[in-house]
Order: structure tokens, then sequence, then C-alpha cells
């Protein structure tokens, strides 16, 4: 056999074994590859009916929820149109132990409502060694009903309060409250201690601003259905450790305001 005989020899034997080689290759790629989606899709498929089976037990607790409510709304109104306090305090203390063991506080928004919730979670913080501040007048003359202003405190406050509890120690976290209101508008800021690596994502979407989807449930998504159904805005940040809820309202007061 002639040399140019056996390199061409050579050279087919060395193709024939590149291409087994690429072909033994692909099939165990294509194997590992088909194991791997099939591992994924299984993952996918527990993680969606997790969700499921966690959509549909919040579903039941909050039409639980409702229907417990409005049994305890039912009673407490009749209660009051019987004008029997003593009766009325007995049965919203059965409602809530924790609130009758607290030591309120005494700031004075100028809105009863507020100022029941400012001085609620004031008296939380405070048992949490928690800096509590609270400046400005909100007045009593607002345009929102007394319910959504009292939902839209309990939100934001109970937000900052529960990612202050999530912080490490005793020293630094604190709850401000500034309120500046002039004629018909009102600028409502709570800022709050927080983790820096928390994130804000688009509320109108997902409901919620916090990565910690699962801890804040539809807490900051009250919020922003609040605000946006009386006509405001809200600005969400976290910058420095510093968590902030701005929200503004240009048509707020059904007189304008007049401070204290």
């Amino acid at each position: 056999m002639t040399a140019p005989l056996v390199l061409i020899a050579l050279i087919l034997m060395a193709i024939v074994v590149i291409v087994y080689s690429f072909v033994i290759f692909k099939l165990f790629s294509d194997k590992h590859r088909n194991q791997k989606t099939l591992r994924m899709q299984d993952e996918i498929m527990y993680i969606h009916g997790e969700y499921i089976m966690g959509t549909q037990k919040k579903q039941y607790d909050l039409a639980k929820l409702k229907h417990d409510f409005r049994a305890q709304l039912i009673t407490l109104n009749r209660l009051c149109r019987q004008n029997d306090p003593t009766a009325c305090w007995q049965f919203l203390d059965s409602m809530n132990t924790d609130a009758t063991q607290l030591d309120f506080a005494d700031y004075d928004t100028g809105h009863k409502v507020a100022t029941v919730m400012v001085n609620y979670y004031a008296a939380l913080a405070k048992n949490n060694n928690i800096r509590f501040d609270y400046d400005g007048y909100l007045g009593g003359n607002a345009k929102i009903p007394d319910c959504d202003l009292n939902a839209l405190f309990h939100n934001l406050l109970s937000n900052a309060l529960e990612e202050c509890l999530r912080l490490p120690g005793d020293s630094g976290r604190y709850i401000e409250i500034l309120v500046n209101s002039r004629y018909q508008s009102l600028v409502l800021n709570v800022s709050n201690s927080c983790r820096t690596e928390l994130m804000i994502l688009d509320i109108s979407l997902l409901g919620t601003s916090k990565a910690d989807k699962a801890s804040h449930g539809f807490g900051l998504g009250i919020i922003s259905g609040i605000v946006g159904k009386h006509g405001g805005t809200v600005e969400m940040r976290c910058h420095n450790g510093q968590w902030v809820a701005e929200i503004v309202f240009t048509d707020f007061y059904l007189s304008p305001s007049v401070q204290p």
C-alpha cells in the first residue's frame, strides 16, 4: 500500500472515530438534558401545585374572615344601638385581647381613627424597643371614609413594624411618620429602618413591593388600592437601610385644612 493510500486510510479512520465520538457524546448529552428537563418539569409542577394549594387556602381563609367579620359587625352594631357601652367594650376586647394589654401612646393626629392606629403601633414599637416618632397634623375633615383611612394607616404601620422586627438587635430601629397638609392637599410620609437587600418590585402587578411576598401578603397592595381609589399617588423606595412610603393626595380635605 502506497503512502498516499495509507494517509487516506488514516484520515478516514480519524473521521470515523470523530463521528462516532460525536454521536456517543450527543446521545449521552441528550439523555442528560432530557433527565435535567424532566427534573425541572417535576420541580415546576411541585411548585405550581404548592402555589395552587396555598392560594386555595388563602381564598378559604379570606372567605371565612369576611363571613365571621360580618357577624361581628352585626353584633357590634346592635350593641351600640342599644346604648350599652360596657357590652360594646367587652365584645371588642374579646376580639382583640392584645390591644387591651398595651399602654397606648398619646399622639394626636387630629383625626380620631388615625390617632387610634398611630398610638396602637407606637405602643407596639415601644414594647419592641423600636423608636417611634409622629409629627404633623392630619385633621378630622378628610374626604376619605374612616374605614379606608383606618386600613391605610394600619397597613403602612404594620409593614413598617414587621420590617423593623426582622432586623437583628435593638439599636437603630425606628418608625417615623411625617404629615404635611396645606389647603386641600396632604403628604403622608412613613419611613422605617429596613434590610439593605430589600427589593422594590411593581406593586401594581404583584400586590406587594417587597421581595418577601409570602410574609407581607396583601399589605402594600391594599395601600396602593386605597390611595388610587381616592385619587392619590404612592411612591415606595428603599435606600441605605431606610424604607420610605410617600403618599400624596391633592384633594384630601372637605375644606381647606387648618393647623391647630
